[in-house]
């Protein structure tokens, strides 16, 4: 890590983005709704595993 001063300022942006995320998805019935839905919006690169 090039500013572990900054530790606090990165965890609470990580804490942002889940919350952004948990949001995004609490509509969803479901993780496969998800799924569907995410591959619409992201590049094939981007959801392989």
């Amino acid at each position: 890590m090039k500013h572990p001063e900054r530790i606090e300022d990165y965890l609470e942006h990580i804490a942002q983005a889940i919350q952004r995320a948990t949001e995004y998805i609490a509509h969803l019935d479901n993780v496969s709704a998800f799924d569907k839905a995410s591959a619409i919006r992201m590049p094939s690169y981007a959801t392989s595993r």
